[in-house]
């Protein structure tokens, strides 16, 4: 079967230029300044023309007269069945075009071609909707996109499952990379796949500020996302930003449903009933895979950004305050969880001073996340770097030197889902050593993190 996502890259080239600052556009994360803004707008013209142009026109269903929305006139769009079409209308109608990055395909024509774009897609991506649809989304790939990255992309989607990647692609109108984001939802009518939703989000500004460690491309997929949910429970492009599988029934699109079966109807395993609808659209969910938090820690929550980034962000600090590190990956009841756990050594041991950028180096025994399918390579020069092991320079002590005689400080950071849309948590718990200097390190940690935890 053909996926909406192929790659026909043949390997990272071998030097790449170094990653431009990202433009400021709706669809990144750098604050919005300057040549940028003129720069994004340029851009944006070509997406605003084609939203533009005279406004809806007729447009007839099934011999019904409605008023259409410019992405409705493609000969793509008509050639698309019934229930695909108002899939679609449907997605599009909770979506704000101009700042959320969302695409859709067609898995049910081969080379998996595109079929929308929002405005936001169109100026991260480089590309008008007129060059975009009935393409494939590899045309953002470039030279320094990591092959293993795509085909991992492949094989979730060949298996019509949900993924989350991270990835480099290239802007159309001058070939520019960027720190690609986003999250796949495989689209399910009646128990056949019909289409691919995907959210992107530029992370090319906070990757960069990183320059501790070096971000990798990857692709998430296998048994590590499995909940379903229905197309009702779909309320804003924040909702796509989760791998899971989307469920519609006919109700949700307003077809009729022939299904004569009674209330009753038997639910196989695959968590479908026996009319082919899903048991989680419009009634019981699945559990919500959220690890429970049994004691009250010190940390942040409500963060709306990708975990790996959080994870990669904790430790460019810790390798900005000296201290070693050692991560990992790993499930809790069904719920992907990242882990650091820092080690801080007596205060005597540190010889009283030192920074990051003089200490000492040495590898650190981080290890892989495990989960099933997923796949990951450095990024391309400039972008990812290539080094493989991290720096461990010469620990500092966190509270000047206090507690003599102490231990030193072990204590352990999480990574964890804090709800089901999207919303992450830090929390801290101390293993081993003084109160204080476990403390030093929370005020530590939150002085640097202002910038993602604290809302304006």
């Amino acid at each position: 079967m053909e996926t909406a996502w192929r790659s026909d890259a043949s390997g990272v080239s071998g030097s790449e230029a170094a990653l431009q600052t990202s433009d400021g556009s709706s669809s990144s994360d750098e604050p919005v300044g300057g040549d940028s803004v003129s720069r994004a707008a340029r851009r944006k013209r070509g997406a605003e023309c084609l939203a533009g142009g005279g406004g809806s026109v007729a447009h007839v269903e099934g011999g019904k007269a409605d008023q259409s929305e410019p992405h409705q006139q493609s000969d793509t769009f008509c050639q698309l069945t019934v229930p695909q079409q108002r899939i679609i209308n449907r997605v599009v109608a909770m979506l704000d075009s101009k700042r959320d990055s969302v695409v859709i395909t067609n898995p049910l024509q081969p080379n998996g071609p595109i079929v929308y774009v929002t405005n936001a897609w169109q100026d991260m991506c480089g590309y008008t909707a007129q060059q975009a649809v009935g393409e494939n989304p590899r045309l953002t790939q470039g030279e320094g996109t990591d092959p293993d990255t795509v085909r991992s992309m492949r094989l979730a989607l060949t298996n019509q499952q949900p993924c989350r990647v991270r990835i480099i692609n290239y802007r159309g109108y001058n070939r520019e990379p960027f720190w690609n984001c986003l999250s796949v939802q495989p689209i399910f009518h009646n128990r056949k796949l019909v289409l691919f939703a995907a959210r992107l989000q530029d992370y090319s500004y906070r990757l960069q500020q990183l320059v501790s460690v070096s971000p990798q491309q990857f692709c998430k997929g296998g048994d590590l996302y499995t909940m379903r949910v229905g197309l009702s429970d779909l309320s804003s492009a924040h909702s796509l930003g989760q791998a899971r599988i989307v469920d519609v029934t006919n109700g949700d699109i307003g077809l009729q449903d022939d299904s004569s079966t009674s209330s009753d109807e038997r639910t196989d395993a695959s968590g479908y009933s026996s009319n082919g609808e899903s048991t989680c659209a419009g009634g019981p969910k699945p559990p919500g895979m959220l690890p429970a938090r049994h004691v009250r820690r010190l940390g942040f929550g409500g963060l709306e950004l990708e975990p790996e980034y959080l994870l990669d962000r904790l430790r460019h600090e810790c390798a900005q305050l000296a201290l070693p590190y050692e991560t990992q990956e790993l499930r809790v009841q069904g719920a992907e969880v990242m882990r650091l756990e820092i080690f801080s050594p007596p205060p005597h041991a540190s010889g009283g001073g030192g920074d990051a950028s003089s200490g000492e180096s040495a590898s650190s025994s981080e290890r892989a996340g495990g989960s099933e399918g997923a796949a990951g390579s450095e990024g391309a020069g400039g972008i990812g770097g290539s080094a493989s092991t991290a720096v461990v320079p010469r620990a500092l002590p966190l509270a000047g030197g206090s507690a003599a005689g102490s231990g030193g400080l072990r204590a352990l950071l999480h990574v964890l889902p804090e709800d089901t849309e999207g919303a992450y948590a830090i929390s801290l718990m101390r293993l081993v050593g003084d109160t204080f200097e476990f403390h030093a390190l929370y005020r530590a940690l939150r002085d640097r993190l202002t910038d993602i935890t604290v809302r304006g």
